[in-house]
């Protein structure tokens, strides 16, 4: 079976990068991701992770949240599963700018149509059961912030970027800007926000660089 070129993903240590920076990349990857619309047909990949035998997976079409995967690949106990194939460098570049921080992702929207502030929810969300050492529990963020932080963004028409104590935070929307997407996201517009990506982060020394593992589409 010809399963095409072979991607070598290895991340090394690096200097922790400011948060703004972190958040940059992060946006970077997840808004080429909400972009791409070959991600609305399936597609076959190979898995290999260290220490275990190469297994073939089928992505199904993956449309809205589905989209949204983690950027580290062999944390959590999970492997590639989560990776958008297609994506490999700003993954990459996202993945190797968390080391020494902690995130928290939150994609706020309301289903298909336009996005209005008075129906806004959470989508997706990813930082659940992570611990910060010193941290007390009530200082993590939450669904309901983030929606404040969506409907500022929905209402002003402009990215949110502040600080919160020892958080930095960033709120930045998700535009249509092809034509396509709106043969799925009915009395949509071009230029009009398709969701809002919540973005919060937190120092972690512990946080360490990505293992290596392989992909090969």
């Amino acid at each position: 079976m010809n399963m095409g070129p072979l991607f070598l993903l290895a991340i090394g240590f690096s200097d922790k990068l400011p948060a703004k920076k972190v958040i940059d990349l992060l946006d970077k990857h997840y808004q080429a991701v909400f972009a791409d619309l070959s991600l609305t047909v399936p597609s076959k990949y190979e898995e290999t992770i260290p220490g275990k035998p190469p297994k073939v997976i089928i992505r199904k079409e993956m449309f809205g949240s589905n989209r949204m995967a983690r950027v580290r690949l062999l944390e959590g106990g999970h492997g590639l599963l989560n990776v958008v194939i297609g994506h490999e460098a700003t993954r990459r570049q996202a993945s190797d700018a968390l080391t020494g921080w902690r995130e928290w992702i939150y994609l706020v929207g309301n289903k298909t149509g336009p996005v209005k502030p008075e129906l806004m929810n959470v989508s997706k969300s990813m930082g659940w059961g992570q611990i910060l050492k010193g941290v007390p529990s009530k200082q993590y963020p939450t669904s309901e912030q983030a929606i404040d932080l969506a409907k500022i963004v929905v209402t002003k028409k402009k990215a949110v970027v502040k600080t919160e104590g020892d958080w930095f935070v960033a709120a930045k929307p998700i535009i249509f800007t092809d034509k396509q997407c709106l043969n799925c996201h009915q009395n949509a517009k071009l230029g009009g926000y398709a969701g809002v990506m919540v973005y919060k982060l937190h120092a972690d020394p512990t946080r360490k660089a990505e293992r290596m593992s392989k992909i090969r589409k």
